[in-house]
C-alpha cells in the first residue's frame, strides 16, 4: 500500500511538473555515492572487498570498501553497503543508529537537495527524459527508545536498478512514462 501511495506521488510531480521543486532536476542529481560514478566498474575499484550477494538475486553483489570513513559529518555509522549489478555499481546503503541521526542526516539531506516528500523522507531527481535517475530513502524504525533506534539510507541509480528489478522495473517504468 505504501509503494503505490509513493508511486502515485512521483506521478504526480511527471504528470504535473509545476508542482515539482526546481531541485528534482537531474543538473542537481547525485552523479556518485561516496565517490564511486554510478555504473563504475567493479574491476576499477581495487579497495572493494566481496561480502555476498542479494537471496533473490546473484547477480546482485555486495561489498564493502577498505578504510570507509564511518561518519558522515559528526554522525557515526554502522555499516555502508555498495551493490553492484552484473559488475557495475547502482545502489549505496547505509546503517545508523538513533532517532536524532535521523533528523541531522534529514536536515543534512535537506539543505544540501531540499525537502522530500512529505509522505516518506524521499528525494528524487528526473533524468532529461523525465524517468527517475537517482533516489534517496531515509528510514528510521524499531525506535525503542531515542538511541534505541535503526536507521538506513540508500541512494539508488535507477537506470541499473530496473534492470535489477525486471518485473517491478518494468511497472515502475510503465508507471513512470
Amino acid at each position: 500500500m505504501k509503494r503505490i501511495f509513493v508511486v502515485l506521488i512521483l506521478s504526480l510531480f511527471i504528470f504535473f511538473p509545476e508542482i515539482s521543486d526546481s531541485q528534482t532536476t537531474s543538473q542537481n542529481c547525485p552523479k556518485s555515492f561516496r565517490g564511486i560514478k554510478w555504473g563504475t566498474k567493479i574491476d576499477d575499484l581495487p579497495d572493494m572487498n566481496y561480502w555476498g550477494y542479494k537471496i533473490n538475486n546473484k547477480d546482485v553483489r555486495i561489498y564493502t570498501r577498505t578504510n570507509d570513513k564511518m561518519e558522515i559529518g559528526d554522525i557515526k555509522i554502522k555499516n555502508i553497503e555498495y551493490l553492484f549489478f552484473k559488475g557495475r555499481f547502482y545502489q549505496g546503503h547505509i546503517d545508523f543508529k538513533g532517532e536524532p541521526n535521523y533528523y541531522k542526516l534529514k536536515n543534512r539531506f535537506e539543505s544540501i537537495y531540499s525537502s522530500a516528500s512529505e509522505s516518506e523522507d524521499v528525494w528524487g531527481w528526473l533524468s532529461s527524459k523525465s524517468k527517475w535517475e537517482v533516489t534517496i530513502h531515509l528510514y528510521l524504525e524499531d525506535c525503542f527508545s531515542k538511541w534505541f533506534c535503526k536507521g538506513w539510507f540508500k541512494y539508488t541509480y535507477y537506470p541499473i536498478f530496473l534492470q535489477v528489478n525486471k518485473d517491478t522495473g518494468e511497472k515502475y517504468k510503465k508507471d513512470l512514462e
